[in-house]
């Protein structure tokens, strides 16, 4: 329980209170990130559910983004100006750790809200609650097993990887895979496409860090809505 609650307090904006005792150097918070993502899912469509108005699909999905401290969509504007940065011949590691951010960038992540709110937003209003939750949750768990599988230019998650085997992430990505059994093709489709990205901002910037991880969840999760998205009405 302990190790979700760091998960949860680190991975989204609920105020969550520690005893003073507890230390973060041993945590296997990482193994949760699935669970943050299911809270957050159902928590973010619930207002949607509760009024049944479309404008409420739109307010919902973008709650979805200030659950999780919109930390993932900064990692999109930074991986982008590290990119161009790369392709001008500069330093991308030292760009993505700058505090400023680019004018492509920024237009970059506001793509991104513009069609994460849209795809989200369209399923609310065609009913995919469960498709909504298995996307967000999914995602996550693509990340935990990468963490685990990939090597990454960040003491951080370096850190998070000691703290947990490769046995307890196969458990997790188990457990997670028969939850959503129902959406299997989802699970294949979201570690494919993640997969895909990692390597490919990889081969482009030439290292992987955590925003790299925040670049692939976002750009997975709008191709997840997206996807269901276009056959909502077949």
């Amino acid at each position: 329980m302990f190790d979700f609650k760091y998960a949860l307090s680190f991975f989204s904006v609920f105020p969550i209170k520690f005893k003073k005792n507890n230390e973060f150097e041993n945590s296997k918070m990482i193994l949760f990130l699935p669970l943050v993502g299911l809270v957050l899912g159902i928590v973010s469509i619930v207002p949607f559910i509760l009024v049944q108005n479309p404008l409420f699909a739109i307010f919902s999905s973008i709650f979805y983004f200030f659950l999780y401290g919109f930390l993932h969509l900064e990692a999109v504007i930074d991986v982008v100006d590290a990119i161009y940065a790369k392709m001008a011949g500069k330093d991308a590691y030292k760009i993505i750790k700058e505090p400023t951010v680019g004018s492509i960038g920024v237009l970059w992540g506001a793509s991104y809200l513009v069609l994460k709110v849209a795809g989200f937003s369209y399923l609310l209003l065609h009913q995919r609650y469960f498709e909504i939750i298995a996307i967000v949750t999914i995602s996550r768990a693509s990340l935990v097993y990468f963490i685990v599988s990939e090597s990454f230019k960040s003491t951080f998650i370096n850190s998070l990887k000691n703290n947990i085997s490769k046995r307890e992430t196969f458990v997790m990505m188990a457990l997670v895979g028969l939850i959503f059994v129902k959406v299997f093709y989802l699970y294949l489709l979201i570690f494919g496409v993640s997969y895909i990205l990692l390597k490919e901002v990889e081969k482009r910037l030439g290292f992987k860090n955590g925003d790299v991880l925040g670049f692939v969840l976002e750009s997975t999760e709008v191709v997840g809505f997206l996807s269901i998205g276009a056959f909502c009405g077949v």
